[in-house]
């Protein structure tokens, strides 16, 4: 785990010394924590930066449990670093919609194993956009995971509105799994799954400090409904 860090760390400088960037650092704390339709943790602090330079994208993504939790075979004892995504890849920019393709490499403590795994790696495929002159953002992401023989499609859109400092954001996020044979059993009860939430925040021209209430609901209108509760701030240089 320290390794990846270091690696991780060791990149960021070496791109920022060969090109201006643009900074993204994301903190912020989750009652409940949802990965491809699935609580993945509880209680947890969720830290990351992203980088992009020259098209060019990098970032680490750190889970933290405030208390030990069990949830969706993942059993995890309190502390930092319980899960540590690093991705990579590259952007494609216009003025209809970006394309950004990649890799996300994540690794576990072994009290917070996934499908029996301390790590895991994804292909990812991110197409991105918003209406000029307004708040309104969608993305659609499609994933494949060959070791754990699962496809995932996910599209969401958020339309922040109201005044020019506060606004309130509604958002809905709908989500697709083809679970393999071979693949986490948890995921083939959420082979389809909805996520929606509304949220209030302050954004200022490089912040952005919002909670939120998010509900996430396997098989569309069936299936468990679980609520959570999240709070954090974004800030981009």
């Amino acid at each position: 785990m320290k390794k990846i860090l270091q690696l991780i760390v060791c990149a960021i400088a070496m791109v920022s010394v060969a090109s201006a960037v643009t900074v993204t650092t994301d903190v912020s704390y989750k009652t409940k924590a949802f990965s491809k339709g699935l609580v993945s943790f509880e209680n947890v602090v969720v830290a990351g930066t992203q980088i992009e330079a020259a098209g060019f994208l990098l970032g680490v993504n750190t889970f933290n449990t405030i208390e030990s939790n069990a949830a969706d075979g993942k059993v995890a004892s309190s502390g930092l670093f319980k899960q540590v995504d690093a991705t990579a890849g590259y952007k494609f920019t216009a003025p209809l919609a970006n394309l950004a393709l990649g890799t996300k490499y994540s690794a576990y403590t072994k009290s917070a194993k996934f499908n029996g795994k301390e790590h895991s790696t994804e292909l990812f495929a991110t197409l991105d956009g918003s209406v000029k002159g307004t708040l309104f953002t969608w993305d659609a992401t499609a994933s494949i995971d060959n070791k754990n023989k699962t496809n995932n499609l996910e599209v969401n859109l958020k339309a922040p509105f109201g005044f020019k400092w506060v606004k309130i954001a509604p958002a809905i996020g709908v989500g697709f799994n083809d679970p393999g044979a071979a693949t986490i059993a948890a995921l083939k009860t959420a082979k389809r799954y909805t996520v929606v939430g509304v949220g209030v925040g302050y954004y200022s021209t490089n912040a952005v400090v919002a909670a939120e209430v998010y509900q996430n609901r396997e098989n569309f209108t069936s299936g468990n409904t679980v609520t959570g509760v999240s709070f954090g701030i974004r800030y981009k240089l």
